[in-house]
């Protein structure tokens, strides 16, 4: 997976976080929006721009907010020392399931932060002011868990998926687990299936 960045035109200069302690994981409190929707919110709270350093949409697709080493504007008292990930949707109304693409998403990007920042504590918005973000259908759990800190078996990475979707098709493969480890009896029947349908038995 990889984050889009984004030019955003600032209203006022940034200023350098110093330290990390947090992990924080928000809702947009929106069904549908985009990281530019954000932005421009939160230029209409008076803000600099967008508070957040990373926004997940429900599609999976990572874009980058604040540069990762700013200080954030996403939690009262702790935007100094802490990350800001907000996740496209309504997680404590209309949204009573996330997306496994979101999920997935959420479960690698948490998994990547923590490598870099490995005394952070990843925690929701709720647990450091008094606010229901990210919502009661929002999978904290799941997501803290980061046993798909990697796509789940029936996502393939974004640079295989024309291929993978091309061999599906093709009836080369039977679409299961594109990510799993494959043995050569696999290897010999795919290439078998390929000589076929090229008409090279």
């Amino acid at each position: 997976m990889t984050v889009n960045e984004k030019n955003y035109q600032w209203s006022g200069s940034l200023s350098k976080r110093t330290k990390t302690d947090y992990i924080v994981l928000h809702h947009a409190a929106a069904a549908m929006c985009t990281a530019d929707d954000i932005h421009r919110w939160h230029l209409n709270n008076g803000w600099a721009g967008i508070g957040y350093h990373l926004f997940v949409r429900k599609n999976g697709e990572i874009y980058r907010g604040r540069p990762i080493d700013t200080v954030g504007a996403h939690c009262l008292n702790y935007n100094s020392r802490s990350i800001g990930i907000c996740a496209e949707g309504a997680y404590d109304s209309t949204d009573t399931s996330m997306p496994a693409a979101q999920k997935a998403a959420l479960m690698w990007l948490v998994a990547e932060l923590r490598k870099v920042y490995k005394t952070a504590k990843v925690v929701q918005h709720k647990e450091l002011t008094a606010t229901s973000c990210p919502g009661r259908y929002f999978p904290f759990e799941e997501i803290l868990k980061g046993e798909a800190a990697n796509p789940p078996a029936d996502i393939p990475s974004d640079w295989a998926e024309a291929a993978w979707d091309w061999v599906r098709g093709a009836g080369i493969t039977d679409g299961t687990n594109p990510q799993g480890a494959i043995t050569r009896e696999q290897v010999a029947v795919m290439l078998y299936r390929f000589a076929a349908r090229a008409g090279l038995l």
